[in-house]
């Protein structure tokens, strides 16, 4: 179940980076570069925001299972919030795409981190670890 969730989290990670853009430039840009831009980094902005989720949160909380089911329904809520977004709004757009960035990244850091660590034998972490980024991108093609 690990993996499944690697493999929508990363679904939902490429898909965002190449759909959120266009989508943005689309509907709410209009011709102005710089405001292009701005839309453009909601996305690295919701990274930045998860790396103190993971920082903070995850790491004092534990119960990683949990953690991993909480982000996932945070996630399809928020994917939700995403497809009912009309032209005429533009702060719904941007607020969802900013948590929904956020709630992305860390069941990918969980996932790696579980994976790695839950090996019988510690020096296949990296075998680990790269087998399910490699089946990850795989996966994510589809």
């Amino acid at each position: 179940m690990v993996l499944v969730v690697c493999f929508v989290g990363g679904m939902l990670y490429y898909a965002m980076n190449v759909l959120w853009p266009r989508q943005s430039q689309l509907l709410f840009t209009g011709p102005d570069p710089i405001v292009k831009g701005l839309y453009a980094e909601m996305i690295p902005l919701g990274t930045i925001i998860a790396s103190f989720i993971v920082v903070v949160f995850c790491a004092r909380v534990g119960h990683e299972r949990w953690q991993l089911f909480g982000f996932m329904i945070v996630e399809t809520a928020l994917v939700g919030s995403l497809a009912s977004v009309g032209v005429n709004d533009k702060v719904q757009a941007i607020a969802t795409i900013i948590c929904l960035s956020a709630s992305v990244t860390p069941p990918q850091l969980l996932s790696f981190t579980m994976l790695s660590l839950g090996i019988d034998d510690q020096t296949d972490i990296g075998i680990a670890v790269g087998l399910a980024g490699t089946f990850r991108c795989v996966f994510t093609t589809f």
